[in-house]
């Protein structure tokens, strides 16, 4: 019988397996646009546990994404970081507590280039202007 519960914003699925004769339950971690992790165990709970790992390890590396606001959201400000350690900036948050913005301050500038509510989509234009920076 399928399982499916959420853990620190990813989903945990657990399957009964054919494929695997000594390790009966399949579990696999989804999350961010896509399956992160799978495996097999020999119980439901050893394979839950498996992918509670899992998802700590994910969680605990800090260039898991293309870009990463290093500190974020538990400091004020960071490096902005690719997966490949390239120092791209600095975020920070907004003098403007009321509009809780983030700011992205490239290397060598002194004011914000984008600004946003959302995390994914200032990631997303940070990408878009490295990309176009890099080719």
């Amino acid at each position: 019988m399928p399982y499916y519960r959420e853990y620190r914003g990813f989903e945990v699925h657990l399957e009964d397996s054919t494929e695997y004769d000594q390790l009966p339950f399949v579990w696999r971690v989804v999350g961010f646009g896509g399956e992160r992790s799978f495996g097999a165990a020999p119980s439901r709970h050893e394979a839950y546990f498996a992918a509670r790992a899992s998802i700590d390890h994910i969680q605990s590396d800090p260039f898991r994404f293309p870009i990463n606001l290093l500190g974020y959201p538990d400091q004020s400000g960071g490096e902005v970081v690719t997966r490949d350690g390239e120092v791209l900036g600095h975020w920070r948050l907004s003098g403007d507590e009321s509009l809780k913005l983030v700011e992205f301050i490239p290397l060598g500038a002194s004011e914000a280039l984008f600004r946003d509510h959302f995390i994914g989509l200032l990631c997303e234009s940070i990408s878009d202007w490295h990309e176009g920076k890099v080719s």
